[in-house]
């Protein structure tokens, strides 16, 4: 990655970004303690990561660069699908904890083999044409 793309974040940025990441969570914390829990499951998946790191894409490496990184991130949509699973079924049998790894060897692990399938079958270059 060349020097000029790398972004250069200020510390008066990061605190922002961490104030409002915290402020996100505890919105989610009280309202999963209200009668408004399903709001706090919806906040969750907020993509407040996707849609900076595709802005932050999309002004750097160009618009071409940036619909490759959400063909990829269309295409491990299953990967989140089976960590949500794999931690909502462990959670019945295991402690947080121990589900909590298990969800995340789950992803870890579908991950590894979705990546591994888009790289050898060239499925962006192939989506993209």
């Amino acid at each position: 990655m060349p020097c000029e793309t790398i972004v250069y974040m200020d510390a008066l940025n990061l605190l922002v970004r961490g104030c409002l990441g915290g402020a996100l969570i505890m919105l989610i914390l009280v309202l999963a303690h209200s009668k408004y829990h399903a709001m706090a499951g919806i906040l969750v998946f907020f993509p407040v990561i996707t849609v900076v790191s595709y802005y932050q894409i999309g002004s750097m490496e160009g618009v071409d660069a940036l619909k490759k990184t959400v063909l990829t991130s269309l295409l491990t949509v299953p990967v989140l699908i089976l960590f949500i699973l794999s931690f909502y079924i462990s959670l019945r049998f295991y402690s947080l904890e121990a589900s909590t790894a298990i969800a995340i060897i789950s992803w870890l692990i579908m991950a590894s083999i979705s990546y591994f399938l888009i790289e050898k079958f060239d499925l962006i270059r192939i989506m993209v044409e």
